[in-house]
């Protein structure tokens, strides 16, 4: 909620990454800082955000692409390949791949559009990003941070 604005209920795609660009704005940092997301700050008060955004996901065995209302999920080390239409089936029962060719043949497209992110998600790849985490040497953690806590 934003002071001095009414109150309202959107359904745009939006990602938690549009969060940071978004509170910037509002707090008169916009470009701060370099961000995937958007500002969302048109859309609090009211004008239409950009059509056609799409929302890449990358996980260790698929990776999938939604253009609302529609998510194209593959995996490809078994070789499926499922399209569904969120608004009309949001529990992913009717696969609409056969129905529609050239929008998986698109959002496959908009897939190759952005970086590849991999994420090591064996035990050693967690151990890495803890480590990662931790302050430099020599450096005293920050109190109350996450950092300083033991698991």
């Amino acid at each position: 909620r934003v002071p001095g604005v009414k109150p309202a209920v959107r359904t745009d795609l939006v990602s938690l990454v549009d969060l940071a660009p978004t509170l910037l704005d509002l707090l008169g940092g916009a470009g701060a800082m370099t961000t995937d997301g958007i500002d969302l700050t048109p859309a609090l008060l009211g004008e239409p955000l950009p059509a056609g955004r799409a929302i890449v996901i990358h996980e260790q065995l698929q990776w999938s692409v939604v253009e609302w209302p529609y998510q194209l999920i593959v995996r490809p080390s078994d070789n499926v390949v499922e399209l569904y239409d969120l608004d009309a089936d949001p529990t992913e029962h009717h696969d609409l791949t056969a129905a529609y060719p050239a929008l998986v043949s698109r959002l496959r497209a908009r897939y190759a559009e952005v970086p590849v992110v991999k994420v090591d998600r064996t035990p050693s790849g967690r151990s890495f990003r803890e480590q990662q985490a931790q302050p430099p040497p020599g450096r005293a953690p920050r109190s109350g941070s996450a950092a300083s806590s033991t698991p």
